[in-house]
């Protein structure tokens, strides 16, 4: 008969096993689909950013983000991230060079300037906190930005801030933007409500199917 301390024991183990760690860093480039809702006086709508391919610029390795409903817009915009930094960097044609977009290894108080297009903008961590997710605790942070220079914001690791290209909502006040999920492929990585992941992902061409029915696609 075993011991009630090795019994203790093995459930301990097991139990940490199967939890998440706390300092597990959950990087931006396993998001393939955000979903964010917007909301104004006259409603609510809903719209997709999606991974839609990888580029090289300057010998580095960028993935391009845009509507994967219109990929031809000629809306997109370009992350590199860097895992071990915990840093992603958006590559601005304009500019022709990358500008940090996202650090994810901010503390309490500290501060990170990011480029929103037009200028630089100095963002405060003013506090930081964890939430759980599907996939287990993240950080989140409460960004503040200087006076008249556009609402505060969270940004929550991996996932990033509603919307995803956070400069829109720093200029305007209307409509009010929120990622209310993020996917990697047909994989809720993020979710305040219940979501479906897109069509795109789970569809071959003509084939009609369920959604995330049998192997996705991309």
């Amino acid at each position: 008969m075993k011991s009630p301390v090795f019994i203790l024991l093995l459930l301990c183990l097991c139990t940490s096993q199967s939890l998440p760690a706390q300092n597990d860093y959950h990087p931006l480039e396993q998001v393939s689909d955000w979903y964010i809702q917007t909301s104004d006086f006259l409603g609510t709508d809903y719209y997709w950013l999606s991974h839609l391919r990888d580029t090289s610029l300057n010998g580095s390795e960028y993935r391009l983000i845009g509507y994967p409903n219109h990929p031809n817009s000629g809306y997109y915009f370009i992350l590199r991230e860097d895992a071990d930094e915990k840093k992603v960097y958006r590559y601005w044609p304009d500019l022709e060079e990358e500008r940090l977009f996202y650090d994810f290894s901010l503390e309490e108080g500290e501060t990170m300037i990011a480029y929103t297009g037009w200028q630089d903008v100095e963002l405060t961590a003013q506090y930081v906190d964890t939430i759980m997710t599907n996939t287990g605790p993240r950080k989140r942070w409460y960004m503040a930005t200087p006076p008249f220079s556009g609402p505060n914001f969270y940004v929550v690791e991996g996932v990033g801030a509603s919307p995803l290209n956070y400069e829109t909502p720093l200029t305007i006040s209307d409509p009010v933007y929120q990622t209310i999920c993020a996917f990697d492929q047909c994989t809720p990585l993020y979710s305040t409500v219940n979501c479906s992941p897109p069509d795109y992902r789970s569809l071959e061409s003509n084939i009609s199917a369920d959604i995330c029915d049998g192997e996705c696609f991309n």
